[in-house]
């Protein structure tokens, strides 16, 4: 596999899979990291040239450890890491929530990026080149809507994050940038109110939620040598409602 390598965690979600998907038909050979849904993963790569699934869990270090030495061996290199694993959403009040829910979200939307990033940036560094792209939230940008506070704090650590390792990194020639939907078309929709899919729609100067391909377009931007000059970014795809 002579192209370049993308890591792309939570590639069994509508949006890893857009992802995954984009960056394949620009020629990338892509890994995409799944914890659940293996079925639909598998499906997923086998539809894709140059590709490899491996099940991890990114909140586990050791994991996360094994995978990245894994996707090096088989693959050559690391040259894109897209941090898009997210639990599921969970619509209730900040007094209703239950403590493992909040855990839950940190583990794995802000220390699942944190053990990832840890030990591709190693091998970004010695090749002094490399891009990461963190998935946030339109949340982090306007007003955070209600009953998701465990989903949206997780959002604002990694976007700290973010903004440290692209100052921390940037004379390494690694860049690392933030994408931020609005509320997007996928199954983890499932999960909310009617109500509140319905008010994101009507809320979007553009008339419509955001689409996996809007983001996964995006990313193709940040990547691509067009966005050489841009790090420590986050850029708002939420149909202009973030403003």
């Amino acid at each position: 596999m002579n192209s370049k390598v993308a890591i792309i965690t939570g590639g069994s979600g509508g949006i890893g899979t857009a992802i995954a998907k984009a960056l394949s038909k620009r020629g990338y050979s892509t890994a995409i990291i799944y914890n659940t849904n293996e079925k639909s993963t598998l499906a997923l790569q086998s539809e894709l040239k140059n590709s490899i699934a491996i099940k991890c869990d990114v909140s586990s270090e050791p994991e996360v450890r094994k995978m990245v030495s894994e996707v090096i061996e088989k693959m050559g290199g690391i040259d894109v890491f897209v941090n898009s694993a997210s639990p599921p959403l969970n619509y209730s009040r900040f007094i209703e929530k239950d403590m493992k829910l909040l855990l839950m979200h940190m583990n794995v939307s802000y220390f699942g990026a944190v053990n990832c990033i840890k030990h591709v940036l190693p091998h970004m560094a010695k090749q002094r080149s490399g891009s990461i792209i963190n998935i946030l939230s339109q949340n982090v940008i306007s007003s955070p809507q209600p009953g998701f506070s465990d989903y949206i704090c997780a959002k604002y650590a990694l976007l700290g994050l973010t903004k440290c390792l692209a100052v921390e990194y940037a004379g390494k020639n690694i860049r690392v940038n933030a994408v931020s939907p609005g509320m997007v078309e996928t199954n983890m929709l499932k999960s909310l109110p009617p109500k509140t899919i319905e008010l994101a729609r009507e809320a979007a100067p553009l008339g419509r939620l955001t689409s996996a391909d809007d983001v996964a377009s995006a990313i193709l931007f940040l990547i691509s040598d067009e966005a050489s000059g841009i790090t420590g970014i986050n850029l708002p795809v939420c149909g202009g409602s973030a403003f």
